[in-house]
């Protein structure tokens, strides 16, 4: 029962994902900097749900060798966040220069 509830949260975490990408499309279409910086940290957060998904249903399925190799993802997935993050701090940053400049 828990695996199928963790399979269900995956399904809904994917098509999160599948919406945040969308809208990362919109703004980039736009050229909107902040919205797309904005955009790609949804997204990279979305894949991050999706990945800790991934690794509960491997916890539940108890092999072992995909729990690790979904650690690591989720591991990488979480700098990806930061990363994003960081970033999007940035262009606002710049965009705030640009407008006081």
């Amino acid at each position: 029962a828990e695996l199928r509830v963790a399979k269900a949260e995956l399904r809904v975490a994917k098509a999160k994902l599948g919406f945040t990408e969308g809208e990362l499309e919109k703004a980039k279409q736009k050229g909107d900097h902040v919205a797309v910086a904005e955009a790609k940290v949804a997204v990279a957060e979305a894949k991050l749900r999706v990945t800790e998904g991934k690794l509960e249903q491997a916890m539940q399925s108890g092999d072992q060798a995909e729990v690790a190799k979904q650690e690591a993802a989720v591991a990488k997935q979480e700098a990806a966040v930061a990363e994003a993050k960081g970033l999007k701090d940035t262009v606002k940053a710049g965009l705030d220069r640009a407008i006081r400049g």
